[in-house]
């Protein structure tokens, strides 16, 4: 006879987990979920566990410009870097791939005790290239310094060597998707990384975008169409960069202060190691010139709650 406890697991528990899983299985996942560090702190203990990686620093100063989201006016201040002929500042190449925020993210899985030591190639090399055939190898890892140095070698392969191809002796990016975590991980891979983080008032950046308003943060499925979601990614980055800037030795500055000549144009060429020419702030270049429309008042309501108090740290009162 079957009992309670038989008839409960066969009638409810068994069915239940062949549609969702099993109980334990899917509360596991969610400690994994909720164990998933930061990028940063993922870059905290591949060096806690690895520190002989710093020994592999390169002396590439790539440039990196990061801006709180679209039309911000990056595009201004890749022409004001590239004055300076030595170098080209690529402007959100192959933007849907996502390179930098998914390299960035790969690198999360990363923990104390994970991936487990004894799972890297060194390891069982230790009884020579003859012995791993005698051992459990279902998991076997180049070494993590490999694995850095793959990272390292697709932004030299992409955009370093081309530029270089082309004459230039320095390289960068301009991107306005990507915050301080990716930050963190581009100053990990180049250590001599100059970083400028620029940012402009959320009305006036979402004045301008709404025109198109069908770009993504991250292709296909993750898209900017609405006043809220265009400043709740502004606040993202912008605190980030106004909490985080410092620890990466980025510099600040603000959109406004560069069109009206409050920005020290001397000493951003200093922090990025390159000679501009003020001149080219007053050439004009057109893009997608399309005059914007003001900005209706439920909008701007839905972006007021949405960039919060952080747009008011900055003067941006609206």
């Amino acid at each position: 006879m079957i009992g309670p406890k038989e008839l409960l697991r066969r009638l409810v528990k068994a069915p239940l987990e062949a549609r969702l899983g099993r109980l334990d299985v899917r509360l596991e996942h969610q400690r994994h979920v909720a164990s998933i560090p930061t990028i940063g702190g993922a870059i905290a203990t591949i060096r806690s566990r690895w520190p002989e990686l710093d020994q592999d620093a390169p002396d590439d100063e790539p440039v990196f410009l990061l801006a709180a989201a679209w039309r911000s006016g990056s595009t201004l201040l890749q022409r004001l870097v590239m004055s300076d002929p030595r170098v080209l500042v690529w402007g959100e190449p192959y933007a849907n791939c996502d390179f930098l925020g998914q390299l960035a993210s790969s690198l999360q899985i990363f923990r104390a005790d994970y991936p487990v030591d004894d799972w890297f190639v060194e390891r069982g090399l230790g009884g020579g290239r003859e012995g791993l055939s005698e051992r459990w190898i279902a998991n076997l890892y180049p070494e993590t310094r490999d694995l850095i140095a793959a990272h390292r070698s697709l932004f030299r392969t992409l955009y370093g060597e081309p530029a270089q191809r082309y004459g230039y002796q320095r390289w960068g990016l301009k991107e306005v998707r990507y915050g301080i975590e990716h930050a963190r991980y581009l100053r990990f891979l180049f250590p001599r990384a100059r970083l400028v983080f620029l940012i402009r008032s959320p009305l006036d950046s979402w004045r301008s975008y709404r025109i198109w308003r069908g770009w993504y943060y991250r292709w296909p499925d993750q898209p900017i169409n609405t006043a809220h979601a265009f400043g709740a990614l502004w606040r993202e980055l912008v605190e980030g960069f106004l909490d985080g800037g410092d620890e990466v030795g980025g510099k600040l500055v603000k959109f406004e202060d560069l069109v009206a000549g409050r920005v020290n144009l001397g000493g951003l060429g200093a922090h990025l190691g390159l000679s501009m020419r003020p001149e080219v702030m007053q050439q004009k270049v057109e893009g997608r010139g399309v005059k914007p429309d003001p900005v209706p008042p439920a909008e701007i309501r839905l972006l007021r709650k949405a960039v919060g108090p952080v747009a008011e740290r900055l003067g941006y009162d609206f």
